[in-house]
Order: C-alpha cells, then sequence, then structure tokens
C-alpha cells in the first residue's frame, strides 16, 4: 500500500480517536424518566433542549462529530405553563399535525413525548430573572415572523473552525435562535451569535467561557419518557 494512503487512513483514525474523546464530555452524566407532564416542571425558561432524530442526518455526525442534530428552548410563559421554543424546518412537527417551518412554541409534555429521538437538557443557573424573563418574552414576539432558513453543511463547518458569520434578521435556524434568544437577556455574550451555528455548540459551548459572570448550565441530563 502507499505510504500517502497509509498516513492518510492513520490521520484519520487519530481524529476520530480524538474527536469520541472531545464528545465524551458532552453525554448525559444523568438520566430522568418522565411519565406525565408534571414531571418536567424541574425545567425553566432559558433551560436548553438538545435532540438527535432516529433519522437525522448521519453526515454531520460523521464529519464532525454531532452528537446532537437540533435544539431549542424552554420557556415558562406567563400564565406558568411551560412551552418548547424553536426554529423548524418543513415536517418536523408533523407528527403533531403541523407540516410548516419556522419559529414555534409547542407545548413542552407533547413535542418531548413525542418525539422519536434523543433528548437532553442544560439546566440555567441561576434561573432567569423577572427582568430577563421580560427580555425572553419580548424576544419571543418579536421572532415570531422568522422564516426558517437551513445553515447547511457549509455553514456547519465554519463554526468547527470558528469563523464568524453575518446573521440575518429576517431568516433563523434552530441553534442561532437559541443562542440570539440568550444573547438577547444576557446569559451569554454577543460573539457566540457569529460562530454557533449547530446545535452541537449549544451541547458545548458553555464550556468555554462566553456566558456572563455568575452564569452556568449543568452537565447534560437525558429525558427517558416513559
Amino acid at each position: 500500500m502507499d505510504l500517502s494512503i497509509v498516513v492518510a487512513i492513520l490521520i484519520v483514525i487519530i481524529l476520530f480517536l480524538i474527536r469520541n474523546i472531545v464528545n465524551q464530555g458532552y453525554r448525559p452524566r444523568q438520566k430522568i424518566k418522565i411519565a406525565k407532564a408534571a414531571d418536567l416542571e424541574f425545567l425553566d425558561s432559558g433551560d436548553i433542549i438538545l435532540f438527535r432524530h432516529k433519522q437525522s442526518n448521519p453526515i454531520p455526525k460523521l464529519l464532525f462529530g454531532d452528537e446532537f442534530s437540533h435544539s431549542g428552548l424552554v420557556w415558562r410563559a406567563p400564565d406558568g405553563k411551560l412551552y418548547v421554543y424553536e426554529a423548524i424546518s418543513d415536517g418536523d412537527l408533523s407528527n403533531i399535525g403541523d407540516d410548516t417551518s419556522g419559529v414555534k412554541i409547542t407545548p413542552i409534555y407533547t413535542r418531548l413525548s413525542t418525539y422519536e429521538g434523543y433528548k437532553c437538557i442544560k439546566k440555567l443557573s441561576p434561573r432567569m430573572t423577572p427582568l430577563q424573563r421580560e427580555k425572553f418574552n419580548s424576544f419571543i414576539k418579536r421572532s415570531e415572523t422568522m422564516k426558517f432558513k437551513d445553515p447547511g453543511l457549509v455553514e456547519a463547518a465554519k463554526c468547527v473552525l470558528n469563523i464568524k458569520t453575518p446573521t440575518d434578521s429576517d431568516t433563523t435556524y434552530c441553534s442561532l435562535l437559541t443562542t440570539q434568544a440568550l444573547i438577547e437577556v444576557g446569559i451569554i455574550n454577543l460573539e457566540s451569535a457569529e460562530t454557533c451555528m449547530r446545535p452541537q455548540c449549544m451541547a458545548k459551548l458553555f464550556n468555554h467561557g462566553r456566558y456572563a459572570p455568575g452564569v452556568s448550565y449543568s452537565p447534560l441530563i437525558e429525558l427517558r419518557f416513559v
């Protein structure tokens, strides 16, 4: 076998091993069983939800080691009810009767219990202040008309390489919407919006010193619906 081919294979193997070691830090340390809507009451506004659908595109995982294919935020509405706030593409909510794309607000138990795949959360600490909740509510209202735009693999590659990408105020996608909302309420800094282009960013973002002083997120917690 040609020496250059052997070297290339060894490089691929080494990169694969490094990726797996790095990703160990983004695997759940805790698993919680969810049997009813009340079991989700420990969640609150600003908690991050990470998804991996059982039929998700395998390419990002193969190329970048991504464990997740989608992200969103928990929103506790003024009436106390819990929702998932997210940006989705066509058909992502077809299992609950919604085939359209865009920014969506769905009752949290309905959304998570019917999702066919892996679900994890990262808990925000401390909880949002009343002022942060007001800012979050305002951001949600302003974002309702934003359209979904798939960033594609090129933008994902830019994220891996930490290349800044300008954002469009009229379009969004899952991890970008999540990041912009957290910037709006002062949980993470502005730079994160220009470099966080993948759901995987939301799994590791807060280990990289991009959050505001005094703010932290828990390790991943897997939600298992029974």
